[in-house]
Order: structure tokens, then sequence, then C-alpha cells
């Protein structure tokens, strides 16, 4: 390999007679330098060739890798197709796949998101750098959120949702022995009441029995009623077939009137009805007989033709039809239903009729009670305590179930802050000049370097003010600012870390003590009773009779010998799972893990960057070099003007501890006091506690300290006792500033 060769610096060429003192000194020293040529190495033919092979393979992917954006097209179209396509696969499965949706709207979402992807990939280069960025971005603090919002998906998933789960077991339980201390009382209350139950019960037993033997009863008796029962259609139809209904009419009539009784007039009643049916009978058989004659005497005219009017005439005389209602009289069949009726025959149906009436309504009983208790009283049945209760709880859950089920969904979509952070980045970088521009890169040092070889003042190495601003990527160490991001990370996941482990904690603690309930609450109820109630009733008369025959059904015995258990009542608590807990742990350990490493991240941000967008780093760099060069001399102006002035206005005041005292009193003490942190002074510019190269003042009663850099960038003079002309200040700026036209532009 050939390497660079060192240039030769020539000699000054300059006339005796422009020679002056610092001329013939500069020549003297540059003669002196011995000047180093650097030769390169002996190839052979195997070198070149493999040199060859290397440039080959190197050439094509170096070319197509630095080459400007507008380049190559073409081929970077064809070759990031894949790349966005093989993004987008990652996003769904690392992503989209973890979100609380439906398979066929995550299928969606991912072929959409491939397609936007695929296409940009190919043709945006803003795009490109974007979706790079989205891989170091994940380590920042979006990325951090995004995966710290899994950790609090799992914990609302698992403690969280354990303890509702528990606490709803809790108010099974309750509810449950309270049904079983219910359970008990009645059971209790039964066998105290049982005689009462068991005598009512035999009360309404008899009366079921009355009520269906009084059906049956009346179910017999009503074709009687039925027979006795004054029907007027009846009667109606039978009068108007019967010529002298008015006499029999007016017989009875005349007999209903003397006769109040109601006994006397069902008698009568049924008298009338069986006079009626007797001459309808007869009725019946002269009608029938008018009728035979009149049919005889059609035949005969048929027959007979005109010979009929004289031999036919006997037949219309239809008188002798009437001569059948005077055989039941000849015969001793007179129509006199009064002989047939049996005397008290009314008095006994009217009675009969009103003891089924009186059974059957004597027999219906409503029996209506109303317990009074104390006004203030307010009574609750246990289990409409019970539905109560569960429905409450039910109710509040949830709501909680709601509340808890939004907060995941939305914190499922926490993964767009990391691409629009991503996003947010590549427009600033493209925008700002400032932003992200502090990293000490190859370019800018490459700018010292020939500001170096011109003999123009540079920057490298950087002062300790500028160290804190102005940060090397190329250092795995971390800055002062880096570190005290991580120190306040860390507190803060801290604080989530703790506010996790207690819920998790209680969580558990919640579990142990429903699971030592459940182990050791079981009970066993044994019941045992007897009630016997024996009631004897002496006499043998009839009130005792009746007496006994009420009392004696609560005489009764009964015995309680119950067996029961609190075993269903038992809590059944449930545990959170330890890979849940492990998750969420993990979780935060890999947030940390990123916190830790942000800093890496965050300066890979500025490599990707520079990557897409080469002029603009090197725009920026240039940039941050002029403005690092304007606020050295301005800060070293700064402090200069500072020091003196509070030496004017005699502000300033030096803080001395007992220790540095007699340090300084002691100097042999030096040593043993050095150990302490009180007994380091402080840099009166910087204030940087003592080290190695600490300048202290010598003169008496000044004693005050510099640092190495800081007494160089004051030439070595202390402002704090020395005395500094306005003319030596006025120069010192103008020689500060003298160089303003050395900036790189």
């Amino acid at each position: 390999m050939t390497q660079r060769v060192k240039p030769v610096q020539k000699m000054l060429r300059i006339p005796p007679f422009q020679r002056t003192k610092k001329t013939r000194i500069a020549q003297t020293v540059q003669r002196r330098k011995k000047v180093q040529i650097h030769l390169p190495p002996l190839q052979t033919r195997k070198t070149r060739n493999k040199e060859r092979k290397v440039k080959k393979r190197k050439g094509f992917f170096t070319k197509l890798m630095k080459s400007a954006p507008d380049e190559q097209w073409l081929l970077k179209m064809v070759l990031w197709f894949p790349v966005g396509i093989g993004m987008s696969v990652a996003l769904y499965f690392l992503v989209i796949q973890k979100m609380s949706l439906q398979e066929k709207y995550k299928l969606i979402i991912g072929c959409g998101l491939g397609f936007v992807l695929s296409l940009t990939f190919a043709f945006s280069v803003q795009m490109r750098c974007v979706m790079t960025l989205v891989v170091p971005t994940f380590v920042g603090k979006a990325g951090r959120s995004y995966f710290a919002a899994f950790a609090i998906v799992y914990l609302v998933n698992g403690p969280i949702t354990n303890i509702m789960d528990n606490c709803e077991e809790i108010v099974r339980s309750m509810t449950c022995n309270s049904e079983l201390t219910a359970n008990h009382t009645k059971t209790k209350f039964n066998l105290r009441m049982h005689p009462v139950q068991h005598a009512v019960g035999d009360l309404l037993k008899d009366n079921f029995l009355v009520v269906r033997a009084s059906k049956a009863i009346k179910k017999a008796f009503s074709p009687l009623t039925k027979e006795l029962k004054d029907n007027e259609n009846e009667n109606r139809e039978m009068e108007s077939s019967i010529k002298d209904v008015e006499r029999i009419g007016d017989k009875r009539d005349s007999d209903n009137s003397a006769d109040k009784d109601a006994g006397k007039k069902v008698e009568k009643q049924w008298e009338k009805k069986m006079d009626l049916r007797c001459h309808g009978t007869f009725s019946n058989g002269v009608q029938r007989c008018r009728d035979k004659m009149r049919q005889l005497e059609d035949k005969c005219m048929d027959k007979l033709s005109f010979l009929g009017y004289i031999v036919c005439w006997p037949l219309k005389i239809t008188v002798f039809c009437n001569l059948v209602k005077l055989i039941p009289g000849v015969i001793g069949m007179d129509c006199n239903a009064a002989s047939q009726v049996s005397p008290g025959f009314g008095d006994t149906y009217v009675s009969a009729r009103d003891v089924m009436d009186n059974m059957e309504d004597g027999a219906k009983v409503n029996l209506q009670y109303k317990v009074v208790g104390s006004a203030d009283a307010n009574y609750m049945p246990v289990e409409e305590m019970r539905q109560a209760t569960i429905h409450e709880v039910k109710a509040k859950t949830d709501t909680i179930n709601i509340t808890l089920k939004v907060i995941t969904h939305v914190l499922t979509f926490t993964f767009l802050i990391v691409f629009y952070g991503a996003y947010k980045y590549n427009g600033n970088y493209l925008t700002d000049l400032n932003w992200d521009n502090k990293y000490i890169t190859a370019y800018f040092r490459h700018i010292d370097a020939r500001r170096k070889d011109r003999g123009k003042r540079t920057l490298l190495p950087l002062k300790k003010a500028e160290k804190k601003e102005l940060y090397d990527p190329n250092k795995i160490k971390l800055s002062a600012a880096e570190r005290k991001k991580v120190v306040a990370g860390t507190i803060q996941l801290l604080l989530r870390v703790i506010i996790s482990a207690i819920i998790c904690y209680m969580d558990n603690i919640f579990y142990q003590v429903l699971d030592i309930i459940a182990r050791n609450s079981k009970i066993e109820y044994h019941q045992t009773g007897e009630h016997v109630v024996d009631i004897k009733i002496y006499g043998k008369g009839f009130m005792s009779a009746l007496v006994r025959s009420f009392l004696e059904r609560f005489n009764s015995k009964q015995e309680l010998d119950s067996l029961t258990t609190n075993y269903a009542c038992l809590p059944r608590p449930s545990k959170t799972d330890v890979v849940i807990l492990a998750f969420i742990f993990g979780t935060y350990m890999l947030v940390w893990v990123f916190l830790y490493f942000e800093a890496f991240g965050l300066r890979m941000r500025r490599v990707i960057a520079a990557f897409y967008y080469r002029k603009r780093e090197k725009k920026r760099i240039l940039y941050l070099y002029n403005e690092r060069y304007r606020k050295r001399v301005g800060f070293l102006m700064h402090m200069r003007k500072k020091v003196r002035k509070q030496l004017r206005d005699r502000e300033f005041q030096r803080k001395i501890g007992i220790i540095l005292a007699l340090k300084r009193q002691y100097p042999f003490l030096s040593k043993c006091l050095g150990v302490f942190k009180a007994s380091k002074d402080t840099c009166i510019i910087c204030g940087e506690l003592e080290t190695k190269g600490f300048h202290t003042c010598p003169t008496e009663g000044c004693g005050v300290g510099y640092c190495r850099e800081c007494w160089i960038d004051i030439k070595k003079k202390c402002y704090a006792c020395g005395q500094v002309s306005d003319n030596e200040e006025d120069s010192g700026s103008d020689s500060e500033t003298a160089d303003d036209g050395h900036f790189v532009l």
C-alpha cells in the first residue's frame, strides 16, 4: 500500500536587506528541523493482484454508497424496494401483531404499511432516512416510552386484574357466608314453627276434602235441582198446548198466594209442572187423533172423488177426539199431582239446598296477615342483599375494566411516537443548523488540521467548558451531560419500578391473605335439636270433642340433625403468573439498557442523517466550527473582563474552609489533608477542583488558584493581584480578535 508522503517544508527565502531578528531566528529553527520522508514499502506481484481484487470488490459498493441521492437512482430503487418490504414485515411482527385488534384489521394495516413503505423506500430519500432513523430512535425516549407501555399493559392485565378478580372472590365468599348463615337461621325457624305449619297444613287439607265432597254432592243433587227449579219457558210451552191452562193456573195461583213458606212454594211449583205435563199428554192424544182423521179424509177423497163428499163427511167431525180427555176420569186417572207429592218434600229440598250452599261457602278460607315491626327498622332479605352487593360490585368492576381497556388500546399506539420522533429529527436536521450539531467528526478534525497546517488558530484540543458542549462520537465513555441524563432517567425509571413493585407486592399480599383464610377457615356446622308438642284435652262432651279435634292437630315431634360446611364459601384466590411478573420487570430492565445506550443511539442518528444528506452534513460542520471559534474568543474575553470587574468593584470574595486554611498555614500537612475534598482549592475561572498542574499565585496575601488550562489562557497573569492597565486590556482584546479573518466560510 502507498502511504501519503509528508510534504517537505520549504526554507524561507528573504533578501538580506529585509531580514530581521525574528526572520533570522525562524530560518535557524527551520534548518534544524529534520525532514522526514516516508517511502512506500516494496510490493510483490501477489500483493498487487490482491489489492486490485479488493479495489474491484469495493469499487461498486463504495461508489453506490458514496453517490449523491440523484445518482444511480434506478439501481437504488431496485435495491431499496425489498428493504422496505423487510422493514414492513419487521414492524408487522414487532408492533402491529401485539396490538389489541382483530386479525383481519392487523393484516389490512400490515399490507397497507408494506405497500407504502416499499414505494417510499424506492422513491423517497427522506422516507429512507426517516425509517432508518426509527432504529436508533427506539433506544431514545420515544422507544423507551413504547416498551414501558408494554410493561404498563402487562401490569394492568396481570396484577391489577388479579386484584380485581380476588376482590370479586371476596364478595362471593361474603355473600355465600351470609346465605349460609341465613339457611342455618331458617332451619332453626322451621324447627320451631313445624307444629303450627303442620296444623295449618292439616286444616288446609281438610278444607280441600270438604270442598271436593261438597262439589260431588252438588253434582249428584243437580238433576233434582233441575227438576224442581221453576222454568218459565217450559211451563209457557206446555200451557200453550192446553186449553184449560187458565183453570190450572188459577188454581195454583190461589194456592201459592195463601202459602208463604219456601218449602210449600217449591211443592206447588212442582205440582203445577206435573199437572201441566199430565194434561199435555192427553192434549197431545187429542191432537194426534185429529191429525189421523184428516189423513183418512184426504185418502177417502182421493179414492172416491165426487162420492167422497157424501161418504167421507163423517170424518170431518173431530169432536169425537175430545172423548180422550174423559178417559182418565172414567178409569180413575185424574191429573191431580197433589196426591202424588209427599207432605214436607219442599221443606226437605230447601234445607238440603241451603246446607250445600253453606258447606261450599264455609270451606273458603282467606288468610291475611301483616308483620308489624319497628318503624326505624330497615329490613332486607338475604337474597336481595346478595344480589344488590353483586350488582354494585359488578357495575364498578365493569367501569374499571372499560377504563383499563381504553388505556390498553391507547398504549398500544405509542409506537407512533417513535415514528414521529424520527420524522421530527429528520425535519429539524434539514431546517436547523444547530439541531444535534455537537459532535467532533472526522471532517471537523480535517478542518482543524488544515488550519493548523496554515498556521492559523485551531479549536483542538478543546477547552474544559467546550468539552461539556462538544462530544467525540467515537468515545465509549459517556460525557457529563449524558451521564446526568442517565442518572435522571434511572431515577424516573426507579419510581416506575417502585410503583409496579408496590402493586405486585399488594397483589401477592392479597393473595397470601386469602390463601391463608382459605386454608384455615374451614368450619363444619353440626345442628341438633328436638321440638315436641303434646296437647291433651280431657272431657267427653261436645265442646271437648270440638276443642280436641282442633288442638290435637298441633301435636308433633320434630328432630333436627344436620351437618353443613362452609367449604363452598371459602375464597379461591388466583395468583399472578410468574412469567407476567418477569416480563414486567424484564421490560423495565430493557428500558434501562436502552437508557444507558441512548447516547450511542442518538449519535447514530447523526451518522444516519449524514449518510443520506452529505452536503447538508458538511454545511452543518462548517457552521459548527465557525460558531465554536467565535464562542471561544468571546468566552475568554468574557472571563477576563469578569475577573477584572470583580477586582475593581471589590466583589471578589473567596470562600476558604478550615481544612484549606490549615493546609496553607502548615504546608507540611498538605499530604495528610490532601485526602479531603475540602482541602482542595478551586479555579477562579472555571471552578474546577485542584488537580495535577494546578497553579496557585505565589504572591503573598493572594493565593488565588488557576487550573492548568485557564492559567495558560490568561497568559499566566494573575488577575487577582496583578495590575493590568487598560492598554493591556485593549491589546489583549485586539489579540483575541486578530484571527477573525481565519473563520472557515
